[in-house]
């Protein structure tokens, strides 16, 4: 031990800086590799997630065969000959969902049976759940910032954009030592109903450290949800547990139910565009149908 606090006495400057070179170094290149994902995500996202989300969305939503079959060609007629889309989303299962449905696109030409074409569209049914999924995490990935950005810079005032800036960060941290506390607790619990007691001399500051994450976890858990930092904190643990146990047929029959599947806002929502449809809108579509 004494070796050890001799060579740290001795090297501490050296070591020190050693460490904080390559910490630095380290940072500095997952920043850039931050950077060149999001680069890639955004380029992804407008031009190939959203396009094939959306392309494929207006397809599903036709009625009539014929206007889907017409789609369908154009879908093919686009896509089959220009693969860059698809080679930007980097996600080979969607490739290989592509290439599939693209043959069981020229089966379906080669015999226009209702079996084919059944086929054809649960595979793009498929597809399009694949690309769904990438394009809301890639939206999400390339956006997280934005809503922030829209909170603080909407403040006129400059010591309230600071004091969101500060926040943020503060807000991460109590949330990370919330998930570092609850380590703490279960490790303390293990060593307390085990013979050695090896961590005896903390057991005090863990409980502690916990109240104090757990008045701080508090305070900001509720401030979050005041300002709605994300999307996942507007939807609500409640409205998602009613929407889970509560059938949708039962929403249908039972309109009031909405309050308790989709939340206040939303129905809230509603109303006010109903309401503004009918009084600037409605009368002058109906003159127009005349």
């Amino acid at each position: 031990m004494e070796t050890i606090l001799t060579c740290l006495k001795d090297y501490g400057a050296l070591l020190g800086s050693i460490v904080t070179v390559i910490l630095t170094s380290i940072l500095v290149m997952q920043r850039n590799k931050l950077k060149r994902n999001e680069t890639i995500l955004t380029e992804s996202l407008m031009e190939a997630s959203g396009a094939l989300f959306f392309s494929i969305k207006n397809i599903l939503n036709k009625v009539k065969i014929t206007d889907i079959t017409e789609e369908l060609k154009e879908f093919f007629d686009k896509y089959s000959k220009d693969h860059n889309s698809l080679v930007k989303l980097k996600d080979k299962r969607i490739i290989k969902r592509f290439v599939e449905l693209e043959e069981l696109y020229y089966v379906f030409l080669s015999e226009k049976t209702s079996e084919n074409l059944d086929r054809l569209m649960t595979k793009f049914v498929i597809l399009k759940n694949d690309i769904e999924q990438v394009f809301y995490t890639e939206h999400k990935v390339v956006n997280k910032e934005v809503r922030w950005y829209l909170i603080i810079e909407s403040k006129e005032n400059i010591w309230f954009r600071m004091l969101l800036r500060g926040y943020r960060y503060f807000s991460h941290t109590v949330i990370f030592a919330a998930f570092l506390d609850i380590i703490m607790v279960y490790v303390t619990i293990t060593d307390r109903f085990s013979e050695e007691h090896m961590l005896e001399g903390i057991y005090g500051w863990v409980f502690l450290f916990t109240q104090l994450i757990s008045i701080l976890l508090v305070f900001v858990l509720f401030v979050n949800f005041m300002i709605h930092l994300t999307e996942e904190e507007k939807d609500n643990w409640g409205t998602k547990f009613c929407r889970f146990i509560i059938p949708k047929r039962l929403v249908q029959r039972f309109p009031f139910l909405r309050r308790f599947t989709e939340g206040d806002n939303e129905v809230n929502s509603e109303k006010r565009a109903i309401k503004e449809y009918e009084e600037k809108y409605k009368q002058w579509l109906n003159r127009e149908r005349r």
